[in-house]
């Protein structure tokens, strides 16, 4: 990964394109509107750089935290990937790493 991790508001903000490319996630960007799509085969997310608004699969719903674009790439809260793709995301102290596994369940 050529793009570290940050933590902003108490939530580690990851960069997305080779996060979901690691995790299988397709992912378009749509430049003039600065707008990225997430999907895989049940869900699709859409959102805005800087918008607190977040669509799942046609429905709107509301962002605590939105997507940023830092040193030019975008990131987003890794917690938003554990939520609507089932992932399990812990932080690793001592390491000072960001942990992404399959849930448990």
């Amino acid at each position: 990964m050529d793009a570290d991790p940050f933590i902003e508001g108490n939530h580690t903000y990851v960069p997305l394109r080779y996060l979901v490319h690691a995790l299988g996630i397709g992912v378009a960007w749509d430049d003039a509107n600065q707008t990225v799509t997430l999907a895989n085969s049940e869900i699709v997310l859409g959102m805005a750089i800087g918008i607190k608004q977040l669509t799942i699969n046609g429905k709107n719903t509301v962002l605590n935290y939105p997507p940023v674009i830092r040193d030019g790439r975008t990131y987003l809260p890794a917690q938003l990937l554990a939520t609507y793709f089932n992932y399990d995301v812990s932080w690793d102290g001592q390491n000072q790493a960001v942990v992404i596994s399959t849930t448990s369940s």
